[in-house]
């Protein structure tokens, strides 16, 4: 049981996570990708599917930078 409600709260978690950051980014950068590639032939699901792979790209960043800096930190306090 106390398995299944991990789950349950992660999953939670990530859809909260989802919503509040990522989502509100992409819509952004669905925005600019609009204004970018307005008068081209290029679909709304491909201009979606490119803010989609700039969003995942700068939070892979991020957590990137944020990982790297708390094993910084670790190092120094150990």
């Amino acid at each position: 049981m106390a398995n299944f409600t991990g789950k349950v709260i992660m999953s939670n978690f990530e859809d909260m996570l989802r919503k509040m950051a990522f989502d509100t980014i992409e819509e952004d950068v669905y925005k600019e990708v609009c204004i970018r590639t307005k008068g081209k032939a290029i679909s709304e699901k491909t201009e979606h599917l490119i803010a989609g792979m700039y969003c995942y790209t700068m939070f892979g960043f991020l957590m990137r930078y944020i990982w790297t800096g708390m094993q910084a930190d670790v190092s120094r306090r150990i």
